[in-house]
């Protein structure tokens, strides 16, 4: 199982040196090469002490389609307006711990080690969804209500993703038991970005079992409506009916 553990980083990361990879659409560059300014300079502290490999190129063109999938359900100006950059990276390491993913204030990063280690497409795309939602939930915090969020859970949140991975408490298997408590997984339970990314990386690349889970548990269903007002007052382009669409095309599939 993938450690799948978000680290929110406040800080901003420039972008010298040479891309990989232009998206057409976007014009936003894809980094598959570590240099030196992929993470953040606060990162190479010894407390954080951000790691990095560069990806393996039997991964690249795999990487770019499936990032370039997750690129291509959101606006262009919005992206361009929301994120400068994303590194695909065989593996992250944060704290001595290896992480699937995270993001700084502007960059999307995201590990892929092999289908075979379970970074599949579909993982992949995920990825891209749960990391970007913590950059939009920082840069319009008033357009969630955290408090009415929470209000119906059935425990509290726990303390962060990094203690859920030292505690052996990061599932990602959606199970009744965390759904009769209002989270999608136990890791989502580890803090509330957490249960923000969970929902918004299922928004847009539904688990097969996502809206089962929503439809059964009313208190899913208050966080997956919640979760659909915030993406549509960001944008026009994130209307109920593009989050039915995207249902429809994964029942379909």
């Amino acid at each position: 199982m993938i450690k799948f553990l978000i680290l929110s980083f406040i800080t901003l990361c420039s972008l010298t040196g040479s891309a990989q990879f232009i998206d057409p659409r976007t014009k936003i560059p894809i980094y598959f090469e570590v240099n030196d300014d992929t993470f953040p300079e606060s990162w190479h502290s010894d407390e954080i002490a951000a790691k990095g490999v560069d990806l393996d190129t039997s991964e690249i063109e795999r990487s770019k389609r499936n990032v370039l999938a997750a690129l291509k359900k959101y606006p262009i100006e919005f992206l361009q307006k929301n994120l400068k950059g994303i590194y695909v990276l065989k593996s992250i390491e944060f704290f001595g711990q290896k992480f699937g993913g995270t993001n700084s204030s502007d960059i999307v990063y995201i590990a892929n080690n092999g289908v075979s280690m379970g970074y599949t497409n579909f993982y992949l795309e995920k990825s891209f969804h749960h990391e970007f939602s913590s950059i939009l939930l920082r840069n319009y915090p008033s357009l969630l209500d955290k408090s009415k969020w929470a209000e119906k859970n059935g425990i509290s949140y726990g303390a962060g993703g990094v203690q859920a991975l030292k505690n052996n408490t990061d599932s990602q298997s959606l199970q009744d038991k965390w759904a009769s408590k209002g989270f999608l997984h136990e890791y989502a339970c580890s803090s509330q970005e957490n249960d923000f990314n969970a929902f918004a990386e299922n928004i847009f690349n539904p688990d097969k079992d996502f809206y089962n889970q929503v439809e059964k548990f009313e208190v899913l269903k208050h966080k997956f409506d919640m979760i659909i007002d915030f993406y549509a007052h960001l944008d026009p382009w994130f209307s109920r009916n593009f989050f039915e669409m995207i249902r429809e095309d994964y029942q379909e599939r």
